[in-house]
């Protein structure tokens, strides 16, 4: 029985990526799945401008915007801007631990003569831009997102990939739904 956007049960979405898309980046990227289209842009790394003390390792910054076509037309200024910071975050957890975030560049600065120097950790700012969504959009900005870091030499330990896998069921088998990025997007804090 073929999808609703008449793929086969066998078939995989087509898949279409490229690199350096973006001038003013440090890395980018542009993924389609089908009609999911996502762009990236990783900018950094920059001084954290939060001043929280000492720190001896750097962070990823995830922001996900989704263009209100791409947010579907039913969906709330409210719900969109909630789906988009539950991205965000399951974006940066699913990110970080592939990012060698110790080795981001820290700024020492005199917080007092008596106080001596203390580090701040630098920042590398990931950006991604849902234009399109067709579905899988989350793992396309994800594996994305991992493919900018990389275009932006950023020292990674291995690559983050990411897919959604779904199933009709059949003689008589539930429908079930392998999305754990999508898992985390329902449960990361709001």
């Amino acid at each position: 029985m073929p999808r609703a956007d008449g793929r086969g049960n066998e078939e995989f979405r087509a898949a279409f990526l490229k690199t350096k898309v973006l001038n003013q980046a440090k890395g980018s990227c542009y993924i389609e799945l089908d009609q999911t289209k996502v762009m990236v842009g990783v900018f950094g790394p920059r001084q954290e401008e939060r001043k929280f003390g000492f720190s001896e390792t750097g962070r990823l910054n995830c922001e996900v915007r989704l263009t209100s076509f791409a947010a579907g037309g039913g969906m709330s200024k409210q719900t969109q801007m909630a789906a988009e910071r539950n991205m965000s975050a399951a974006l940066e957890q699913a990110l970080t631990p592939s990012v060698l975030v110790d080795r981001f560049p820290k700024e020492e600065e005199p917080l007092s003569i008596s106080e001596g120097k203390h580090g701040h950790g630098a920042v590398m700012d990931v950006y991604v831009m849902v234009l399109e969504s067709d579905g899988s959009h989350v793992g396309a900005a994800t594996t994305a997102a991992s493919t900018a870091l990389a275009d932006a030499s950023c020292e990674l330990y291995d690559m983050v990939p990411a897919c959604h896998v779904a199933s009709k069921g059949g003689e008589g088998a539930p429908p079930w739904e392998a999305d754990l990025l999508g898992q985390l997007l329902r449960e990361a804090p709001a």
